[in-house]
């Protein structure tokens, strides 16, 4: 949890601080403001969730196929928690 607040952290910042001056991020008027590219910034926050995101559903697998139960329903309960990626 602590890696995904300082995530988004991050990213605000990022994005706003690829603006000068300051308000240009959110205020397009601003006659004399300009902005970099948001695209490299946004890739890699999109990378770093999706790894996130992976990581988180593939922790309690290990325990998962550990426990004594049919393996049928170890494929059902890891496709449960698998669906937390769609």
């Amino acid at each position: 949890m602590v890696l995904t607040a300082l995530l988004f952290v991050t990213f605000i910042l990022a994005t706003l601080l690829l603006c000068t001056p300051f308000s240009a991020a959110w205020n397009l008027t601003v006659g004399e403001g300009h902005c970099a590219d948001f695209l490299p910034p946004y890739l890699a926050t999109c990378s770093i969730n999706m790894i996130f995101d992976f990581t988180i559903v593939l922790l309690p697998m290990p325990v998962l196929w550990k426990l004594q139960m049919p393996a049928s329903k170890k494929i059902v309960v890891s496709s449960i928690l698998a669906l937390g990626l769609v």
